[in-house]
């Protein structure tokens, strides 16, 4: 299947001594309005950053797959047979069963009202050896105030289900080697372009997809080397960046950060074993530019030029251009997420060997913010 709008331009890589005279000015800034006007505060650098307080979950799985609510500061977590709400200061966990008691995975809010489960796996191996697609297909739940919970099928299939779009929502999926379109109020889904593990824009027409599936097992491509992410900016304007993965969209049509990997991952072992980077998109047809070294699960923060990402030694915070040294967090955990108002800083702790994990929370400020993020 081809990529629907055009084919892509094979993009370069920049090192951060080449920024200078690549970077748009107005990326450099935070663009602040004032009572007589508009001025330009400086620009974020990861020492802004300010702890306020911390706060922890204990999960009773290994990967929790945490999602934030897009509206304050609820949590969607993956548990066995179904999923589970955690908020700050709830004594508590809600817990809801998923249909039929099947296990489902990668939870995601649809908005604050509706959560997405996705299946329990891609593709599922037969007794003759083929594979399928497993007998789950996309389950959208209502989370109402009363504490019922009506769900339905708005999908026959559903594999790690994302939401973007600007004017109305856009649900993907995977299916085996294909990226799904799902519209939700119709309860229908359609093939959208071969490829893996989509992102799409969540405030824009983008969408970012791999060619191979690197970090699950290939039953399909079997290309050696370490493929390319595609990037469909909107029709017509496509650009395929060599051996990256892991978009993840910068709000304001500021790009996209991703992890590129320095060569094949490896047969056995963590797939970033390979070498990996931390490059910034910062738009059509522009060059990469490197961000953080060894690193890889860059988490951009919502209003701010800042990156979290997962390195060697730890969460690491770097400016969204690269021009400023990564600083170390306090912070134990790997697979940072930041909540829709970026006060919450999310790292998820696993405990393979008890088949447990441990969601770290740290509310943060910007230095110099009008307002301290509340309980």
């Amino acid at each position: 299947m081809a990529v629907p709008g055009a084919a892509p331009a094979v993009i370069p890589i920049l090192r951060p001594a080449a920024l200078a005279t690549t970077i748009p000015a107005v990326l450099a800034v935070l663009v602040i309005a004032a009572c007589a006007g508009t001025a330009q505060a400086p620009r974020a650098v990861p020492s802004d950053l300010v702890e306020v307080r911390r706060y922890a979950f204990d999960c009773p799985l290994a990967e929790p797959q945490p999602a934030w609510a897009p509206v304050g500061d609820r949590i969607a977590i993956r548990i066995a047979n179904g999923f589970a709400l955690l908020e700050e200061g709830r004594k508590r966990q809600e817990v809801f069963g998923a249909s039929g008691s099947k296990d489902r995975q990668h939870p995601c809010w649809l908005d604050d009202k509706h959560l997405l489960l996705g299946s329990s796996a891609n593709v599922i191996r037969l007794a003759d050896g083929t594979m399928v697609p497993p007998g789950q297909g996309l389950e959208l739940i209502e989370l109402r105030e009363d504490g019922d919970t009506p769900r339905k099928e708005i999908d026959r299939w559903g594999y790690r289900p994302r939401v973007g779009g600007d004017r109305r929502p856009v649900i993907v999926t995977q299916v085996e080697d294909r990226v799904r379109m799902v519209d939700a109020d119709q309860a229908k889904g359609e093939d959208f372009v071969d490829g893996f593990f989509a992102e799409p824009q969540p405030d824009g027409p983008g969408l970012a997809w791999t060619e191979t599936p690197v970090i699950e097992p290939d039953h399909w491509i079997g290309k050696a080397g370490v493929g390319a992410m595609v990037v469909r900016w909107k029709s017509e304007v496509v650009d395929r960046i060599p051996g990256a993965l892991q978009p993840r969209w910068v709000s304001g049509g500021r790009g996209l950060v991703a992890t590129r990997l320095r060569g094949p991952a490896p047969a056995s072992g963590p797939w970033w074993q390979a070498g990996t980077e931390v490059i910034w998109i910062p738009g059509p047809g522009q060059a990469p530019v490197v961000i953080a070294d060894d690193g890889r699960d860059p988490a951009p923060h919502p209003t701010h030029p800042l990156v979290v990402v997962t390195a060697k030694t730890g969460l690491v915070v770097c400016a969204l251009d690269g021009t400023q040294p990564a600083q170390p967090l306090k912070m134990s955990g790997s697979a940072p997420l930041w909540n829709a108002a970026g006060d919450r800083l999310l790292a998820v702790e696993s405990f393979p060997e008890r088949g447990q994990s441990r969601l770290n929370i740290v509310v943060l400020a910007l230095r110099g913010a009008s307002a301290t993020p509340a309980h």
